[in-house]
């Protein structure tokens, strides 16, 4: 079983077009690929620069630790329900002071009586 060459030659062609057409679309691909790179490079390095990543690093945890502290301030502050008591509570106490205001009233009156008899008993 010979083949013959000229029965072969046509395939062999097209094989090596396609392979070439194949290599040429990966390799021009891959340089506009890393052309783009190339031109992306120093946006990306001035981005994420070990100086720049450092410094929000910084600010990330200078950050954290107010954020911390805050909390920390704010537990012990009473929260919405608690202080909605606190103020009925406070209103409350208003009326009850309010209402004793009244009620001594007369007791005050009855002082100044007596001390005005006390004054007319050591003057007269």
């Amino acid at each position: 079983m010979q083949v013959e060459l000229s029965a072969v030659a046509p395939w062999a062609a097209i094989a090596v077009a396609v392979a070439s057409l194949a290599y040429t679309i990966v390799s021009n691909r891959s340089k506009k690929i890393d052309d783009k790179i190339e031109q992306l490079k120093p946006w990306i390095e001035s981005k994420a620069s070990k100086e720049h990543t450092d410094v929000l690093q910084k600010r990330v945890e200078l950050i954290d630790k107010r954020v911390t502290t805050v909390e920390s301030e704010l537990k012990h502050l009473p929260d919405k329900d608690t202080t909605h008591r606190l103020e009925i509570a406070l209103k409350d106490l208003g009326i009850e002071v309010g209402r004793m205001a009244e009620r001594i009233k007369p007791v005050a009156a009855m002082a100044d009586r007596i001390q005005e008899a006390l004054v007319e008993k050591v003057v007269g």
